[in-house]
């Protein structure tokens, strides 16, 4: 009896020691596995008045929260597998979707390696990436790019096939936008493709954009940062096809913005854009906007701003369009 007691323990002991050994081995490759995928996101909320002559209304407004996956794996020696999932967050009613049901801002897959990077899916633009990006505000209430200002080319793009790659201080990208079963048929729908370079203290990009049956857009910038001071202009050529009077909301013409941004220290800085449409038709509305933003960075993750915009519409009888908050933002 005592034998078979003493072996069944033993027994259980091995057991428990495999299943021990098993668990580790699982919890390794599981921590491989988490080692090369990174969740992360942005919480940025602001309380904001909005005063257009006719209505002064204050509310709490989402400030392009969202949340993400990146994902990598080595395949071989030097060539890597990639995929990236990202969402928009409604932070102020705390939803997963942007308000206009579009859920998805990023979503591609792709490989990459010494040949540079292949990748389907939804990304940025070429034109957001190296002309719109190093201008764009931290938009506590909207920056530069609200009412009717905006930018000359979409944030990011839908339904592409991409290619990137870096050649030391130089970076570029080619992106052609082939939506399945579009009303226009055409194999590529949106052709863009760009570039930028980096020399010391100086920013250099340049991006073309063409859309089948619309027209096209040229995108320059130039910027330069010197100790705490940083400056960055922005030019779109805009052209459209016969037929056609805008892309974008945008008519035939020039659009310019400029930003300068001053560094206090102690997390602190201060952004000043300007922004200007120059439609080439007579009479055609220029709208301008200027906005200041200060903003406060009490941590790596965590800052808060206060930020008020004057945008003149150009519009006959219309007043112009007076924007103010405060907000708060925290990156994970």
């Amino acid at each position: 009896m005592r034998f078979f007691l003493i072996f069944g323990v033993n027994s259980m002991k091995n057991v428990l020691i495999k299943s021990a050994i098993a668990t580790a081995v699982i919890a390794a490759t599981t921590v491989t596995t988490i080692a090369d995928t990174k969740v992360y996101g942005r919480v940025r909320l602001a309380a904001v008045c909005a005063d257009d002559g006719t209505t002064d209304d204050c509310g709490l407004q989402n400030g392009s929260s969202r949340f993400g996956i990146k994902a990598s794996h080595e395949i071989s020696d030097g060539l890597t597998a990639f995929g990236h999932y990202e969402f928009g967050v409604d932070a102020d009613v705390g939803r997963i979707g942007n308000a206009d049901k579009t859920t998805n801002r990023l979503s591609y897959v792709g490989v990459k390696g010494g040949f540079g990077e292949v990748s389907l899916g939804a990304r940025w633009s070429p034109m957001y990436n190296y002309i719109t990006g190093p201008i764009d505000p931290n938009n506590y209430i909207g920056g530069t790019s609200n009412n009717g200002v905006g930018y000359a080319s979409s944030f990011r793009r839908a339904d592409t096939v991409n290619y990137k790659n870096k050649f030391g201080p130089a970076a570029m990208h080619v992106q052609l936008v082939m939506a399945d079963g579009d009303a226009g048929n055409d194999a590529v729908d949106e052709f863009q493709i760009g570039g930028s370079f980096k020399a010391g203290m100086v920013d250099l990009g340049l991006a073309y954009q063409d859309t089948t049956d619309v027209g096209s857009v040229i995108g320059v910038h130039g910027g330069a940062k010197v100790g705490p001071v940083g400056v960055g202009v922005s030019y779109y050529d805009v052209s459209t096809d016969t037929g056609v009077s805008t892309i974008n909301g945008k008519h035939e013409g020039g659009t310019v913005y400029g930003n300068l941004n001053f560094g206090f220290g102690s997390g602190m800085s201060v952004d000043l854009g300007i922004g200007t449409d120059m439609p080439d038709a007579s009479g055609a509305p220029e709208p301008m906007v200027v906005a200041l933003e200060f903003n406060h960075k009490l941590s790596k993750e965590y800052s808060w701003g206060a930020a008020v915009s004057n945008t003149d519409l150009d519009v006959a009888g219309a007043d112009d369009v007076v924007q103010y908050g405060v907000g708060m933002r925290y990156d994970f």
